[in-house]
């Protein structure tokens, strides 16, 4: 009985080892056939407009923007700062457009100045009747674009502007500039004097410079561009405040933009939105051109240094002598042209290539 015992008990602990140490480890064969079976990953780099900004920061085809309704910029200069600082999104930004910054004519530069930034300001005026609220402002990154030019001002009771003119460092070639606008509507404003204003504003400049791209951004409140301006295109198509699309971006080129939702600035009630450049130049969209061009074979140098070496020039002079006795330049030009490639042969070789762009 006791050699029976220890028999089943040896028999009980292999079986619990077995179970323990889980199935048997796949041969070598079977190892190879999964790891063939494995999906291979595509080579090459990551696409979409996120990627595409990244790649080209300080060079996209039309400028990255960040539109805030920040109501108080003075005390979330430390936030702006903290973001520039370790959001690169916003670090790498070409304009920050702000809107209601509360700023008045007692409020100076350096309150809201950013070292990587140029700041350009409308704050509010007394003409205006203004006492509280309102203002707008525009930051320029210095690595987008250093020749910022502040072309038009206005603040009234009805609307506040602020127009800038940009020459990057980089700009396609149909676009000559960037006019970037910055644009706030009271709530209680008429709608139909600040669009008004706004159309004069934008149609002076479009007749002046037809080949520049317009940029308009800011909180609209209950008002629409596109009624007095309808070749414009709105970008923004998700509620800013609410359930309210408050904060809207326009420009004059179809498809400019992909608009994302960011967050809000400390307490303010309406979110931010960061827009991704989605234009594509017209140098990417037009096919290769395809040229023909001539060139030298081995066998045409030897005939035409042989061509050189035996003709008698004097030949060509002598037909081209007018009767006042007096040489023809372009006949004895033509004479001799002819003689030399008379009996050549040359090489056709189709080269297809984009044309290419120029930088601003």
């Amino acid at each position: 009985m006791t050699l029976l015992s220890d028999f089943n008990f040896l028999l009980r602990s292999h079986s619990t080892s077995a179970s323990r140490q889980g199935p048997a480890a796949p041969a070598s064969g079977e190892r190879c056939s999964r790891r063939a079976e494995r999906p291979k990953w595509k080579r090459g780099k990551r696409g979409g407009l996120h990627a595409s900004l990244k790649a080209r920061a300080t060079r996209p085809p039309l400028p990255s923007l960040l539109l805030a309704n920040v109501r108080s910029l003075e005390n979330k200069m430390d936030e702006l700062r903290t973001r520039i600082t370790t959001q690169r999104e916003i670090r790498e930004c070409c304009a920050l457009i702000l809107t209601e910054t509360w700023l008045s004519d007692s409020t100076p530069d350096s309150a809201i100045q950013l070292e990587t930034h140029s700041v350009h300001r409308g704050e509010r005026t007394a003409p205006s009747g203004k006492n509280k609220g309102g203002g707008v402002c525009i930051y320029v990154n210095n690595r987008w674009c250093t020749d910022v030019k502040t072309v038009g001002k206005h603040c009234s009771a009805d609307l506040e502007l602020l127009m800038v003119k940009c020459r990057a460092f980089y700009t396609p070639r149909e676009f000559s500039s960037v006019y970037i606008l910055a644009t706030y509507i009271p709530p209680r404003a008429n709608s139909a004097t600040a669009l008004g204003l706004l159309h004069d504003v934008i149609s002076k400049q479009e007749a002046a410079h037809p080949d520049a791209a317009f940029i308009v951004a800011g909180d609209f409140n209950h008002c629409n561009l596109r009624t007095v301006l309808p070749k414009c295109h709105q970008h923004v198509s998700f509620p800013t405040r609410e359930s309210n699309i408050l904060d809207q971006v326009y420009s004059n080129v179809r498809g400019a933009y992909r608009a994302v939702p960011w967050p809000h600035f400390g307490q303010s009630d309406h979110i931010s939105v960061f827009l991704y450049p989605a234009y594509r130049q017209i140098l990417k969209q037009a096919p290769p051109v395809s040229k023909t061009v001539k060139v030298w074979n081995e066998e045409t140098d030897l005939v035409l240094q042989d061509c050189f070496d035996n003709t008698d020039w004097d030949v060509f002079r002598t037909a081209a002598v007018r009767e006042d006795c007096t040489v023809d330049l372009e006949d004895y030009a033509s004479g001799a042209t002819l003689k030399t490639t008379k009996g050549s042969d040359m090489t056709c070789v189709d080269l297809s290539e984009r044309p290419r762009d120029s930088t601003g």
